[in-house]
């Protein structure tokens, strides 16, 4: 937990030094609201009893859907600030992601009725908060691939900032999928595991957001192509007057 610690840390001093944040509110407040997380667990990590019940369980419980909601909303800020020209189609976004956290918690109840490994822990609630976050981490890895495909698709140009928190969350995103994945077909054997392994992912991807985040990054721009494409000038054009004739159409819509 130290690394993640000192990535979170290292995160918001970056956000707030640079003056980011009033760029990235979300985000900061991700950061923020994560590192007391894990400094008040880390605080409660002894056996400390409130009301009968062990503190630091009932505080991990009490924050993990609000951790949950709020990886969802950096995707969505990191979306609405990649097409902030195209107002028509950053709201129609939105929508698509507000649905889709009304169907994370649709599948979370499906899957825990049909998933045939639902006793892996000892505890049934345990077991249901193990499969709700796959659950939810693999929507997460979802909506973040389907966004970027769509960037790529329309050769969408974003600031390098955007584009490294992205990168940043999106591998974070991806890789505590797959370690739950793992954690689910191997059972509670790989538990310590990715206990270990969870918080450092999260470190390593806070720390790199601290490093190639920057002013600077909210100037330059970079093209997202897709990587099995080539450079075509006319392709991107056709693309942008296509992009921005759908966004016309979706303002007008969306108006009435």
């Amino acid at each position: 937990m130290l690394l993640a610690v000192v990535g979170a840390s290292a995160a918001l001093v970056r956000l707030l030094g640079s003056c980011l944040a009033r760029r990235y509110p979300i985000t900061t407040i991700a950061v923020a609201f994560a590192l007391a997380r894990m400094i008040g667990l880390g605080i409660l990590q002894p056996k400390f009893r409130l009301l009968g019940f062990e503190a630091y369980g009932l505080l991990y419980v009490a924050t993990q859907p609000v951790v949950w909601a709020l990886y969802f909303l950096v995707i969505l800020e990191l979306y609405s600030l990649a097409l902030e020209d195209f107002p028509g189609v950053r709201r129609l976004g939105r929508l698509a992601l507000a649905s889709a956290l009304g169907a994370v918690t649709l599948t979370c109840l499906v899957l825990l009725m049909v998933d045939q490994q639902a006793g892996i822990d000892p505890s049934p609630f345990l077991s249901y908060l193990a499969l709700e976050e796959r659950s939810v981490f693999l929507t997460l890895c979802g909506v973040t691939l389907l966004l970027l495909l769509f960037a790529a698709y329309f050769r969408l140009p974003v600031r390098r900032n955007v584009l490294i928190l992205w990168a940043c969350f999106g591998s974070y995103f991806l890789v505590n999928a797959a370690l739950l994945a793992l954690r689910w077909h191997l059972g509670a054997d790989f538990r310590p595991l990715r206990n270990v392994l969870n918080p450092v992912c999260y470190g390593l991807a806070l720390l790199s957001a601290a490093l190639f985040v920057s002013p600077a990054g909210e100037i330059v721009t970079r093209r997202v192509r897709p990587v099995w494409g080539t450079r075509d000038p006319d392709l991107e054009t056709a693309l942008s007057l296509q992009l921005r004739g759908f966004n016309e159409a979706l303002v007008k819509v969306l108006r009435t």
